[in-house]
């Protein structure tokens, strides 16, 4: 299964490169969260529908769909389907007007609907859990397809006690904005710092641990994450990790 970072940072700013955050899988059209790294969507996903995971409605994790016009009228994509929790409703008002009434006036074919806890998206099944962030809850997925897995968790303190979410996942993608010097902002903010993360993986097991969601103001992220979960590290605009 292969995972392409669109987007590898956090809420977008002046001095920051990484493009806010976006995964692509793009040999099931799945794409989880919908931050400026969707403008980097490329053509070499395989399906004709695109379907866009959302773990909550932050700007930074939603800024892209102001961009998905694009898609549907240069490329192989011919639908697109927008999956969040129950607040996903409140996100139709977002393609009409006064913010970007083209998809009403030229009937787009974009549909929101409900994600439930447990479900199958393109061959690949799919678990989500709520966590507690500052804008209420964000959501942990989980991701399974022949025998492949990955789990993905943004914008809330990593804590052990969700540990058994990701068990037997393999690799971890875990957001990781602040230093450990940062620990009180981080669970102010509902954010994660290395040392949480690291204990995370440790005890869910996983065999390697990316962070994603990272701030280039705290340099010191990697070298922490990697004194507590040897196998990890950050990751960046375009790569493409297979897991």
């Amino acid at each position: 299964m292969k995972i392409h970072i669109l987007g590898s940072g956090a809420y977008p700013l002046r001095f920051q490169d990484g493009r806010s955050l976006s995964l692509l899988l793009p040999e099931h059209g799945i794409i989880v969260d919908a931050g400026l790294g969707l403008t980097a969507l490329p053509h070499n996903y395989k399906t004709e529908t695109l379907h866009i995971l959302l773990s909550h409605f932050h700007h930074d994790h939603i800024l892209g769909l102001a961009f998905l016009a694009n898609f549907l009228e240069r490329g192989q994509c011919r639908s697109i389907v927008i999956h969040g929790d129950e607040r996903i409703e409140k996100l139709i008002s977002f393609f009409q007007e006064p913010f970007n009434p083209e998809y009403t006036s030229k009937n787009m074919p974009i549909t929101m609907e409900y994600f439930p806890k447990t479900t199958e998206l393109a061959g690949v099944a799919i678990h989500r859990k709520k966590v507690p962030h500052s804008s209420g809850t964000s959501n942990y997925f989980t991701f399974a397809s022949q025998g492949k897995s990955f789990g993905f968790g943004t914008d809330t303190t990593a804590s052990t006690q969700n540990a058994e979410f990701f068990r037997n996942i393999k690799t971890l993608f875990h957001e990781c904005n602040y230093d450990n010097s940062h620990k009180d902002q981080a669970i102010k903010e509902g954010h994660s710092y290395p040392e949480a993360v690291g204990k995370l993986a440790l005890a869910a097991g996983v065999d390697q641990l990316f962070l994603i969601h990272t701030d280039p103001r705290y340099p010191k992220v990697r070298k922490e994450i990697q004194t507590v979960f040897p196998k990890s590290d950050i990751t960046t605009d375009d790569q493409i990790i297979e897991v």
